[in-house]
């Protein structure tokens, strides 16, 4: 009988990719493994790979293309990003399941494009 795997697992992204495409992975992860916690960093700041790899191992996923600031932003009005901006937070900081962080993500940019 194998050890069920536990640990702590580092992931960085960016906020598109880590809030349409990581989140709800996550929730299911977390769900299937529970003695793994998962920390989930996000930020647009390009981030040196050496210093991440002094934590541990790292990996590049290239697929699907990450879409940038500026092209997730086209078309928006500067309030309006900063608003959205400021509630994704703030339910993050209330403890708002990444799934349901998603979920608020994605019926936003819906409504917006």
């Amino acid at each position: 009988m194998h050890a069920a795997p536990r640990g702590e697992l580092r992931v960085n992204a960016t906020p598109s990719f880590g809030i349409l495409q990581l989140a709800p992975a996550i929730a299911d992860f977390t769900a299937r493994f529970p003695g793994i916690s998962v920390e989930l960093m996000l930020s647009e700041r390009l981030v040196d790979v050496r210093r991440l790899e002094r934590f541990g191992r790292t990996c590049c996923i290239k697929e699907p293309p990450l879409i940038t600031s500026s092209r997730r932003f086209q078309g928006r009005r500067p309030l309006e990003i900063v608003c959205g901006w400021v509630v994704l937070h703030l339910l993050f900081w209330l403890h708002v399941s990444p799934a349901r962080l998603a979920e608020i993500y994605k019926t936003h940019l819906r409504r917006v494009r």
